[in-house]
Formats: structure tokens, C-alpha cells, sequence
């Protein structure tokens, strides 16, 4: 779905394609895989802590926390104060206790060390995990692995796009390793990541530069940088405000009709020449 005829004119000419990954490289639909506990605290109270962080946030990592919590018959604790804190995690208060959850920039920003974990966290993230760290006042408690799986014809798109000679990017708030896993796998050699929301507006600014370019997102956090790319596209399964943002909308979420498109915008225009 063009919007005007200035994206379908434009499309033809997209140099640089900046791919946000979650729910648009991937389903978009994470499973948690491992859990780690620490400090004498136990799985299902680390889980509770977590599920009862979660349940206010409609985020996907979120939904699979409270989701996992679920099938393994856990409850959710009951939180005050919930504060959501944009790309790193979460904050509230339990039995008077300050609680976290989130990436490693909100421990690094409550001052919480990691040295309890010695490198797991690391070693996931490498094995393609997303972690997700849960704290209570200044103690990690937990580390919960979470893993998204490559949503079908990703692979397929992003080869399409490098055929036509057009620069791939993938750009994640996730950290470098869990990034990079994914982006090896898709085959994009070039990866954006730990990037907060803003840093996307910037990495789009940036890339204009070298010629036009277009912003491929799903989220709400994704709609200033596809409102300021040269062509903002939305995925059709996403967010309301990321539609609403975007010049095209992929209707069915296939990241492979990027590329029909692209092809479509040429057709067009050639006819109109002609």
C-alpha cells in the first residue's frame, strides 16, 4: 500500500535500507530459553518478580516473560510505582523494594554490577539470546534468556535487496551479540546495535546522506525514524502509530514485498516515461 505517489515514485531510487529487527527481520514472537538465578534467590520467585514487572507492558519480550510464567504454573507478584524506561527496561517498587528489569544500560544506570553473572550473559547473547536482567534494590537476582526465531522470507528479502545493490543495515536495541547472531544468520553484515529509540532517528539521518533511504519498522518506537527516512515502511502487523508513520505498508508483514515494492515503483515510473 503506497500512501502517495511521491513513495511509489521514490522507491525505485532507495540506495540504503535500514531493517529494524524484531518482528520484522524475526516473528517477533520470543520464547524464553534458559534461566539463571542468583544470591540464594529461586527460579520461580525470580520468575514471579518478573511476570509481575511484565504484566504492565505490552512489549514482546514482556509478553513472553508473563507467558512463560503461566505455563509453568508461576504467580505474578503484585508491583506499585511502574515506571517504563525507553530502551532499557523497567522499573517499580515490591514490598517496598525497588525492582528492575531490563538490559544491561538500566543496571549500569541503578549502579548495579553484573559480576555475579561471570560472563553468562555474555555467553547467551552470543548464542543468539536476548537477556534480560532482574534486580531487586541493588542485587542481581536473575538473568532470564529469551530468543526470537528468523520470520519466513527474511533471508530471502534480504538477498533480493543485495542483489538489486542495495545497502542492508539492521539496526536492534538488542546487545551486539544477540544482534549479530541474528544478523549472521540472515545474512546482513552490517549491524546497528544497542541503539536506543533516538539513536534510530540518528542512524537514518545519517544514511541519507549517501543517497535515499528507507526505514523498515513495526514499532512505536520506530515512527520518528520512519517518518524522518526518505521512505518509511511500515509492516502491516504492526503498530497502529508505526502505519500510520510509514509511506508504504507491507499488508501482509512479509518483509519480501519490500522488494515488490521496489520493483513495482521502476514499472510505474518506466510507463509513465514512456
Amino acid at each position: 500500500l503506497y500512501k502517495d505517489a511521491e513513495a511509489l515514485q521514490k522507491s525505485k531510487d532507495i540506495r540504503t535500507v535500514l531493517l529494524d529487527k524484531t518482528a520484522t527481520i524475526t516473528e517477533g514472537k520470543p520464547r524464553v530459553q534458559k534461566v539463571a538465578t542468583f544470591y540464594g534467590y529461586s527460579q520461580e520467585l525470580v520468575m514471579s518478580i518478573a511476570a509481575g514487572m511484565e504484566i504492565n507492558s505490552n512489549h514482546p519480550l514482556a509478553e513472553c516473560i508473563v507467558e512463560q510464567a503461566k505455563v509453568e504454573g508461576v504467580s505474578a507478584i503484585v508491583v506499585s510505582k511502574f515506571q517504563y524506561k525507553s530502551g532499557m527496561g523497567a522499573e517499580a517498587e515490591w514490598d517496598g523494594r525497588l525492582v528492575l528489569i531490563g538490559n544491561k544500560r538500566l543496571l549500569e544506570a541503578n549502579g548495579v554490577s553484573d559480576k555475579v553473572c561471570e560472563g553468562l550473559d555474555t555467553e547467551w547473547e552470543s548464542a543468539g539470546n536476548t537477556v534480560l536482567f532482574v534486580c531487586v534494590e541493588d542485587k542481581l537476582i536473575g538473568m532470564i534468556a529469551v530468543a526470537d526465531t528468523l520470520k519466513e522470507g527474511s533471508k530471502e528479502a534480504v538477498a533480493d535487496l543485495k542483489r538489486k545493490g542495495i545497502e542492508t543495515i539492521m539496526i536492534t536495541g538488542d546487545s551486539k551479540g544477540a544482534a549479530q547472531a541474528i544478523a549472521n544468520e540472515v545474512g546482513i553484515t552490517q549491524v546497528f546495535s544497542d541503539v536506543m529509540p533516538e539513536d534510530k532517528l540518528q542512524a537514518v539521518l545519517a544514511c541519507k546522506n549517501d543517497g535515499i533511504t528507507a526505514m523498515v519498522g513495526d514499532g512505536i518506537n520506530d515512527s520518528p525514524a520512519l517518518k524522518e527516512a526518505d521512505i518509511g515502511v511500515a509492516m502491516g502487523n504492526g503498530t497502529d502509530i508505526a502505519i500510520d508513520s510509514a509511506d508504504i505498508v507491507l499488508v501482509q508483514g512479509d518483509l519480501r514485498a519490500l522488494n515488490d515494492a521496489i520493483g513495482l515503483s521502476g514499472a510505474t515510473v518506466r510507463n509513465i516515461h514512456e
